[in-house]
């Protein structure tokens, strides 16, 4: 589970947009605070079928940054501005002026390696603190959202759900605890 007090140093609602030397120095440091999915290529292969399915899984790398609403805002237009896709995202207020807002960048069928680079490139250009995490996105071929209801909640009942939100198409994505753990419990329901 992501612990935000230990990864921003307990600035929760006390912390300065101006953070200096935090994301783009990647050492040691940033390599124990960051789930880094380097083995992805642009070809994507993480997809993971089932013939006997309409669900498709894949496993993802989300973002996740804590800070003010208009850093949000900055980030967005950022993002925006240099045309990087958004294929699904939360925000979720967690006091007065601080918010954390969770993103995976991609297409709706593939997260390429330049996209997740980019992403890490304007996240540092604004100096932003950042951490990466493995998510599972799960899609369905016809379009069934009851079905992926249901999915999430056979997986909540089978492993520690941290986050879950849309995808821009029709899947959802979730970050679980171990991801392991919650990718065997999502492949055993898809292919039964």
């Amino acid at each position: 589970m992501t612990n935000f007090d230990n990864m921003m140093n307990n600035m929760c609602c006390n912390f300065d947009d101006r953070i200096e030397d935090m994301c783009c120095n990647f050492d040691d440091t940033m390599d124990d605070m960051c789930c880094r999915h380097s083995d992805m290529d642009d070809d994507c292969p993480n997809h993971d079928n089932c013939n006997r399915s309409n669900f498709r899984t894949t496993i993802r790398t989300e973002f996740i940054i804590k800070a003010s609403p208009q850093t949000i805002c900055n980030v967005l237009q950022e993002l925006c501005g240099q045309e990087v896709r958004i294929d699904g995202y939360s925000i979720q207020s967690i006091c007065d002026g601080c918010s954390v807002f969770r993103f995976v960048v991609g297409d709706s069928d593939c997260q390429s390696i330049t996209d997740i680079q980019l992403a890490r490139s304007i996240l540092c250009d604004l100096s932003i603190q950042y951490l990466e995490d493995a998510i599972i996105k799960v899609t369905s071929r016809d379009r069934s959202s009851l079905e992926l209801a249901k999915l999430y909640c056979a997986l909540q009942r089978k492993s520690h759900v941290n986050a879950s939100y849309p995808a821009r198409t029709c899947g959802l994505y979730f970050q679980a605890d171990p991801i392991e753990d919650a990718l065997n419990a999502l492949k055993g329901g898809i292919c039964q």
